[in-house]
């Protein structure tokens, strides 16, 4: 029973991170043109990252989400697209977890790499709620950034952000749905948090 239950925790863990592997991984093929075509190289592109990644370290609500890493997500979506999103956000989120164990003197437990699934499925899950959430963006305002008008953008703007934490609140209602957790069915820190990154979002 508990080797079936392990096979099943494991399952969990491994499918959002090939899945965002192959979304990512094929996003240059299907996703709609960014809204700027003049990004600046990687240069702004490894800035934001990294101020996503230092944003993400206030999670006080939670820590299945970015938080206020959040901010950097929209400018990249624009600017550098879908797939580059995505890996922003994987990025951002791994780095701030490792940020915060060092911070807090949380041991990484480096020989016990079923541990650190659980944290690589998080980002993940980050990635591909990234990924549809600016997908739902850019296919709904025509014309790009300069070509939208405020209020369209800001109301699809809006909306993909409720998609980015639908996404991420699915996934993890998913696993704990399947995995019959006995302490809780819901994932209330991905609903408790997205406030912080709603804030992130709208900065």
């Amino acid at each position: 029973m508990r080797m079936r239950r392990d096979a099943r925790e494991l399952a969990h863990l491994i499918v959002p991170i090939v899945l965002a592997l192959l979304v990512l991984a094929t996003a240059p093929f299907w996703q709609p043109p960014e809204g700027s075509t003049e990004n600046g190289g990687f240069g702004p592109l490894a800035t934001l990252t990294l101020v996503a990644a230092a944003a993400a370290l206030y999670r006080p609500t939670g820590r299945q989400t970015l938080g206020l890493g959040a901010l950097a997500l929209p400018p990249v979506i624009w600017c550098f697209g879908l797939a580059w999103a995505g890996w922003v956000s994987i990025l951002a989120y791994l780095s701030s977890e490792l940020g915060r164990r060092a911070l807090y003197g949380i041991p990484l437990r480096r020989l016990e790499s079923f541990r650190l699934l659980p944290g690589l499925a998080d980002a993940a899950r980050v990635g591909l709620a990234t990924v549809a959430a600016g997908l739902l963006w850019l296919l709904s305002v025509d014309g790009g950034l300069t070509g939208a008008e405020p209020r369209i953008f800001v109301m699809w703007g809006l909306a993909a952000f409720g998609v980015y934490t639908l996404v991420l609140f699915l996934l993890h209602r998913i696993e704990l749905q399947d995995l019959g957790s006995a302490r809780r069915r819901w994932p209330v820190e991905v609903l408790r948090s997205s406030g912080i990154d709603l804030l992130g979002w709208g900065l």
